[in-house]
This record gives C-alpha cells, structure tokens and sequence, in this order.
C-alpha cells in the first residue's frame, strides 16, 4: 500500500491519454525513493528496501537504481508481479484491460527479464494459468468461469459451469474441480470477443 505514494506529484502524467515520452518517464524514475522518503521514519528496514526496489528488473534494466535479480529485495520481487499483475487486468488511459489468461502469459514470458523465475513460477501455482475470473472451454463442450484455483496444480482450477456442450445457459450452479476429476481438463481461454457476448447472454432480462 505504500509503494506507489510517491507518485502522487506526477499524477498528471500517470493519467495522460497516450503512453509517456521518454523524458516523462525519466521524471517519474525517482517515485520509489520519493516513497521511501515518506515511510522510512515508519517502516523496518525491510520494508522500505521492498517498496525501494519494486520497479527493479532481473535482468538490470528497471529503476530507480538499476540493480539485478540478485541485489533486489525479495518482497519487492513479490510486490513487484502482483503490481503488473493488477495494472494488467485494468484499463489505462491509453489502453484497454489484458484478460487475467493474457496478463499471465505476459508475465510468464517476462521471466528473468523483469521478474525473478522463482517468483514466477511461485506466483502461477498459486494463481493457476488461468485465473479466478477467466472462462474457459473443457474438453466436454463445455463453457464455465474459473472461480478458484488450486495451488500446486496451475492448469486445474475450479470452474463453475456457464453453457452446456449445446451451449445452453446451464441453471444448475455445478462447479467442476479439475484437480480431483483428471478426465476433465480445460481445452484453452474464450477469446476476448466470445466472452463479452456470453456474458451479456447471462445477464438477467428484465
């Protein structure tokens, strides 16, 4: 909660309807420390170098230091992937949301790039492939909604059944575990397009 305060003087720039020059985003390098400076009376030591190094990159590239995977505090690794995990999955100004399935992929293929491996490998187990809130096709024909994941097992969360194999709205409110049913499994993500019509599809009437 307290990594980004030191934002707060660039928030005119933070909210412009187009990405930052490079020069703007030069400015805002030093939010970290400016953070640091605000918590540091309060926190352990910790705690600030997290919030210090939230946007440092394993492979050296990130600020506001430009330290490498081995120098980076470990709750800021931490930190640092569900920071871009949460920004992903929203809009932006100048962008539209990433479905939680496409937030995933992006992280994963960030790996030892700005995020530490072991991190990345921790964070899909516990999140799973496809996260709380995706839908996905089975194997069955049918469409159902991830509604929780089951660590250790990033492929078999549970899905709670949408649209029967006709692609019926199905009443019934089953949910499906994939971790204890290995019959089942999910055969990939609804596109972007797909999700949106069947959303509004079981949306009360009225």
């Amino acid at each position: 909660y307290c990594h980004d305060f030191g934002m707060v003087p660039y928030l005119e720039l933070v909210q412009k309807s187009e990405p930052l020059t490079s020069q703007e985003k030069q400015t805002i390098y030093y939010h970290p420390e400016k953070s640091v400076e605000i918590f540091k009376p309060y926190l352990s030591e910790k705690v600030a170098a997290g919030i210090l190094d939230i946007h440092e990159y394993a492979n050296g590239k990130g600020y506001p230091r430009g330290k490498v995977a081995a120098d980076i505090s470990f709750l800021a690794k931490v930190v640092s992937i569900c920071d871009v995990f949460e920004a992903l999955t929203h809009p932006r100004n100048f962008r539209g949301e990433f479905s939680p399935y496409e937030a995933m992929k992006m992280i994963i293929q960030k790996r030892d790039v700005i995020f530490d491996k072991r991190v990345v490998k921790k964070f899909v187990e516990f999140m799973s492939i496809y996260p709380v809130g995706n839908l996905v096709y089975l194997n069955t024909g049918e469409t159902g909604m991830v509604v929780a994941s089951n660590p250790g097992y990033p492929t078999r969360s549970v899905i709670r059944i949408l649209l029967n194999p006709k692609r019926e709205v199905d009443h019934s409110g089953k949910t499906v575990d994939l971790a204890r049913d290995q019959v089942l499994y999910i055969n990939g993500p609804v596109e972007e397009k797909e999700e949106k019509e069947i959303l509004g599809f079981l949306k009360p009437r009225g």
